[in-house]
C-alpha cells in the first residue's frame, strides 16, 4: 500500500489529475494471498498471506499481525520456508522466537521444519500448549471454533510448496467471509 501512496503522489506531482488517480487506488485489488486481509462473518480477521515465504516477508509478517491485533489474540498457521539450504533449521528457529515475542494465543505449524519453530517458540518462552503440529487441518479449525472470537487475528504464511492457501481456504469456509453471497468467498 505504500508503494501504491508513493506512486499516486508521484503522478500527482507530475500533473496527473488528483481524482482520476483516487479512482485508480480506490480500484486497486491486492494478489490474492499476500497480506490480503480478510473480513471474517464472526468479526475476526484473517491475514492470508500463503503465496510465498522467507525468512524477511516472515518476520515482517508477524510484525504486522502483532501491530493489527492490539489487545486481541492471535493465531497462526505457519509452513515451511523453502529452499534456504544449510541455515535453514536456524532461520526457523529465530521464527518460533520471534512467534513468543509477539504473543499468539495459538500456532499451528506444518512442515519438516516446524520442530524448529516449536523449539524456537518454546525456548523464547511460548508456552507448549500453545504450540501444535498441524497434521490435519479439522483439527486447527476444532481449537479455532472454540477460541477464536470477534476482534481476533489470524494470520496464514508459507513458502508457495506447503500449499498454506488450503488453511486460508478452510478459515473462510467454516467462519465465513463478511459480506460474501452464499455460496461465494468474497474478499476484502
Amino acid at each position: 500500500m505504500t508503494l501504491a501512496l508513493a506512486a499516486a503522489a508521484t503522478a500527482v506531482a507530475c500533473g496527473a489529475d488528483f481524482a482520476s488517480t483516487q479512482r485508480g487506488l480506490a480500484r486497486f485489488v491486492p494478489v490474492g494471498g499476500r497480506m490480503e486481509i480478510i473480513h471474517l462473518q464472526n468479526g475476526g480477521y484473517l491475514i492470508d498471506d500463503s503465496y510465498n515465504a522467507n525468512p524477511a516477508s516472515m518476520r515482517e509478517a508477524l510484525l504486522t499481525l502483532k501491530d493489527l491485533r492490539g489487545t486481541r489474540d492471535a493465531f497462526v498457521f505457519l509452513g515451511d520456508m523453502l529452499e534456504l539450504g544449510d541455515d535453514a533449521s536456524d532461520m526457523h528457529r529465530r521464527v518460533g522466537m520471534m512467534l513468543a515475542t509477539i504473543g499468539v494465543r495459538a500456532a499451528f505449524l506444518r512442515g519438516e521444519f516446524a520442530g524448529d519453530v516449536a523449539a524456537g517458540a518454546k525456548d523464547g518462552g511460548l508456552d507448549e500448549g500453545k504450540i501444535m503440529e498441524l497434521d490435519r487441518i479439522e483439527d486447527a479449525i476444532a481449537y479455532l471454533k472454540k477460541h477464536f472470537r470477534k476482534g481476533d487475528w489470524i494470520l496464514v504464511k508459507g513458502s508457495r510448496g506447503m500449499k498454506m492457501e488450503k488453511a486460508a481456504a478452510a478459515v473462510c469456509e467454516n467462519f465465513g467471509v463478511a459480506g460474501a453471497e452464499p455460496g461465494k468467498e468474497n474478499v476484502l
